[in-house]
């Protein structure tokens, strides 16, 4: 089996306790802009962090990742981000094949039934030493790089009420159901 070097990540580390889904949108804009070569202005974490109605006392609602597209509308070629609830292995690998990494909410604890959300950004894998690599940006640089057993990051960290958050660029990881009708025309569903 192949095994795919970690994407390198530019590292910025959140301000605060609650702010790891903006940083973590930081991160990966500006991983698009320098490594994709996508044509978009760099945003401020300030400006991020408004948009997406991230508190410094409650965090970020999960649904809110996607109000930051109005901040990517005129990329080159086009960027969004998608959250979808959950995912799995070959998910994780068929986005870091593309060299796109991608967010996770993951539960970092349970207290008394009681989770504790935090966002990183999973940006690599090894399936020889069955590994999952991902960033954690409430670190230091130099232990912000983490590494899971694969099961043990999709059961416990991810577990079935985990988000994903994937970076979509110029209509990749979209869908569109094609049918052929009964005259042999294409019709889009």
């Amino acid at each position: 089996m192949k095994i795919l070097p970690i994407l390198e990540l530019p590292y910025f580390r959140q301000p605060n306790d609650m702010y790891c889904q903006p940083t973590c949108l930081k991160i990966m804009i500006n991983y698009a802009i320098d490594t994709l070569k996508i044509k978009q202005k760099k945003l401020l974490l300030r400006t991020i962090s408004k948009t997406i109605g991230a508190s410094p006392v409650m965090g970020t609602i999960p649904g809110n990742i996607e109000f930051i597209n109005t901040k990517l509308e005129k990329a080159q070629p086009s960027m969004k981000f998608k959250r979808q609830l959950s995912g799995n292995f070959n998910e994780i690998v068929s986005e870091i094949d593309q060299k796109r990494p991608i967010m996770a909410w993951i539960d970092k604890r349970q207290v008394h039934e009681d989770e504790v959300w935090h966002v990183v950004i999973i940006n690599g894998y090894d399936l020889d030493l069955r590994r999952i690599y991902y960033c954690d940006p409430i670190l230091s640089k130099e232990y912000w790089q983490k590494e899971s057993e694969i099961g043990d990051f999709i059961i416990n960290k991810l577990g079935p009420k985990g988000y994903f958050i994937k970076l979509i660029i110029g209509g990749s990881g979209q869908q569109t159901l094609i049918n052929v009708d009964q005259n042999g025309r294409n019709t889009t569903s």
